[in-house]
């Protein structure tokens, strides 16, 4: 009973922050949307997609890597030190080659040499999303998983508050203040507070415990590249939107993006978890993959019918523009969300049976036939051309994975 109750547990959780993180997240862009001009919310998501980007890689993978080996390890606040300051080292260090360079390589991120201000603050918005989104395993994985849910729902909450206030000065700064700043203050009260109390000889220090290193650097590291390779086309597809089209463009696109994303996100939630048990309770885990699998599919398909029913009476909340542009686009990238379920619950069970080699050819196909499609093929580099591009990517890498699995089998027998 205590088996289920774990499962049953950090499922309500994660659904709960998923819900209330998908919401209140659609309420704070909308409200950006309708507050600030096209190209300011254009530049806040190539900032802040840049910065996401920035973070999985500073994190190596440890995040995988904490859940899977962190409540099997008695040394854990000296398991915890080493992986914070690896990541928080990467992130300071990638930010500033970030702001030195990246104005060189992207058009978008030019704002980055033209205000000082701007700079600083996107260094310390990589610091801390590298540790508030470290967080989530750490608690997850000492079963804090309704503490996580608390300091998420603060944070989404603060971010409404803040972008509300601060709406008056019509800047970017404002809108990137209001989305980060309750990150800044959560990050800080679980590094020094939070985690010193909970989690025994836990302090961070300098210096990485190289036995404790070890211990996760080869399964998180190879955990990391199929992270990366999954994380790439979210953080870099706005990127291109910008470069080619325009921050406004960028925009428009990002809203039903981001819609599309609630409901992948649910099949994403019942992964994660499923994940969570084969890490931590093998027979729970072989028992309820089934389940899990058809509950993803049903709750992704009853969001895709929901998304073309209601889909235009939300672009419509965040302005004309964002009607007649972004549903097309939605109506697209709606229908990628169903193989995209079958490829995270797929890559949940690689997780746990450490064949991180099949993760990475998965996510590395995704991205290797969107790159293929999009700058391949003569069409022009519209937003709408794109999100076909990405449709097409699944579409074709969901059959692979079934007769990859079963070749896979038929070699093992």
């Amino acid at each position: 009973m205590r088996v289920k109750n774990y499962l049953v547990s950090n499922t309500f959780y994660m659904f709960a922050y998923t819900i209330s993180s998908s919401g209140l997240n659609a309420v704070f862009w909308w409200l950006a949307a309708r507050l600030y001009s096209p190209d300011l919310v254009g530049l806040a998501v190539v900032l802040i997609s840049m910065a996401q980007l920035l973070t999985t890689t500073a994190h190596l993978g440890m995040n995988f890597g904490l859940i899977r080996f962190l409540q099997e390890t008695r040394e854990k606040g000296k398991l915890l030190s080493t992986v914070l300051v690896t990541c928080i080292s990467l992130g300071a260090g990638l930010g500033l080659v970030t702001i030195l360079i990246g104005p060189y390589v992207s058009s978008s991120l030019l704002a980055l040499h033209g205000n000082l201000s701007t700079a600083i603050y996107f260094l310390g918005l990589v610091i801390f999303m590298a540790i508030f989104q470290l967080s989530n395993p750490i608690l997850v994985a000492i079963n804090k998983a309704d503490v996580f849910f608390g300091l998420s729902l603060a944070i989404l909450l603060s971010r409404l508050i803040l972008l509300l206030w601060g709406s008056s000065t019509q800047n970017s700064f404002s809108l990137l203040l209001a989305f980060s700043v309750p990150m800044f203050i959560t990050g800080s009260f679980v590094l020094f507070f939070y985690l010193p109390r909970h989690v025994p000889g836990f302090s961070l220090r300098l210096g990485l415990d190289k036995v404790l290193w070890k211990k996760i650097r080869d399964y998180s590291l190879s955990s990391f590249a199929g992270n990366i390779l999954h994380d790439l086309p979210y953080q870099i597809i706005p990127q291109v939107i910008a470069n080619f089209g325009g921050l406004a463009d960028a925009a428009y696109f990002y809203i039903p993006w981001t819609l599309s994303g609630l409901v992948i996100t649910f099949s994403g939630t019942l992964s994660q978890s499923l994940f969570i048990e084969g890490a931590t309770r093998p027979a729970s885990f072989q028992r309820n993959q089934t389940k899990v699998l058809l509950a993803s599919l049903a709750i992704t398909s009853a969001g895709i019918i929901g998304l073309y029913l209601v889909g235009p009476f939300l672009l419509a909340l965040f302005g004309p523009e964002y009607a007649n542009l972004g549903m097309p686009i939605l109506r697209i990238l709606g229908l990628s969300v169903l193989p995209a379920a079958v490829v995270y619950h797929r890559v949940a069970i690689l997780r746990v049976q450490n064949r991180t080699g099949e993760i990475i050819f998965i996510y590395g196909l995704i991205l290797s036939l969107w790159a293929a499609f999009t700058f391949g093929l003569p069409i022009d580099l519209t937003a709408s051309w794109i999100s076909w591009c990405w449709l097409g990517a699944y579409l074709v890498t969901t059959p692979v994975i079934f007769l990859f699995r079963g070749r896979v089998q038929d070699a093992q027998r």
